[in-house]
């Protein structure tokens, strides 16, 4: 059984999304359990509810050095398996599991793009660049996505002209490491067998996450991000507790100003076998995306 987390997840899209979103907040929900969604899509006053959520990270299709992180929506639970070690989701369920939804991010945190394929128009399916601020990215954590998508009013979505949707979930990350180690391992360069500058970068988030260091989030891409102190107080404690400890550098790859890493570490006296990616800005290496599994990338 796989363990993925999304840096961005746990730290960029907290701190990001509620500045972009101009919706109103609605009243706090009790959270869903694992795997689960609740709500409907409306396509053309055909409403298809969705009740199932998984969270995948895959090899951008126009440039496989990007990762796409994906939260899928379904009708019927997939089969047990279906997206372990997926390298494209598009090959794997449009057309042969009719009846869901999705919507993905960057590795910047930035929204991307939504899909699906309503069981009422069974072979079409849709899709578009750049999602809407009502899709909502609402929790944190190590291994899944919490978050909700609640549009305004109904709009057109071609080729259809009344599309809307009124979604909750709690997705677990599936898969292995694989997508971001293919996407590397084609077109990246190897690092040498100390990690380098990104290496020795993550060595050191390592240590500030352990000692409660708010370094640990310039680490993490946020250096210019300004947080109630709070806010960065619980990020940070939350961090400290789920982040493995003892890191240890295995092999990785560099390409143009973006790396990966292959590392191990300890959470509960277990050794999970972590693939880091990381991007060179101006404050030196962060990480923007983390893979955590209870076995080595495929």
């Amino acid at each position: 059984m796989s363990i993925r987390a999304s840096a961005l997840v746990m730290a960029l899209l907290t701190a990001a999304w509620p500045a972009a979103t101009v919706v109103a907040q609605k009243p706090a929900q009790p959270p869903l359990p694992s795997g689960t969604a609740v709500g409907t899509v409306t396509v053309e006053g055909k409403v298809m509810e969705v009740h199932h959520a998984y969270a995948v990270a895959q090899p951008l299709r126009m440039d496989e050095s990007i990762i796409e992180t994906i939260v899928l929506l379904t009708v019927k639970p997939l089969p047990e398996g279906l997206l372990e070690g997926t390298s494209d989701l598009w090959r794997t369920v449009p057309g042969k599991h009719p009846g869901w939804i999705y919507f993905s991010v960057l590795a910047d945190g930035k929204p991307y793009k939504q899909a699906f394929e309503h069981p009422a128009f069974p072979g079409r399916v849709p899709q578009r660049i750049g999602t809407r601020p009502w899709v909502r990215f609402e929790g944190q954590g190590t291994d899944r996505i919490i978050g909700s998508v609640d549009m305004p009013a109904a709009e057109k979505f071609e080729p259809f002209a009344s599309y809307e949707v009124h979604v909750r979930f709690n997705a677990p990350m599936v898969g292995s490491g694989a997508a971001a180690t293919v996407a590397f391992a084609r077109a990246g360069q190897p690092l040498p067998p100390d990690g380098g500058d990104p290496g020795k970068a993550y060595l050191a988030l390592c240590q500030a996450i352990q000692k409660n260091d708010p370094a640990a989030l310039r680490g993490l891409g946020m250096g210019d991000v300004k947080l109630p102190a709070a806010q960065a107080e619980m990020m940070l404690k939350g961090l400290t507790a789920a982040w493995p400890a003892s890191p240890r550098l295995v092999n990785g790859f560099i390409l143009g100003d973006r790396a990966l890493l292959h590392v191990t570490g300890v959470r509960e006296k277990a050794t999970l076998y972590g693939t880091i990616e990381m991007e060179k800005r101006a404050g030196g290496w962060v990480v923007t995306n983390t893979t955590w599994d209870d076995k080595p990338p495929r």
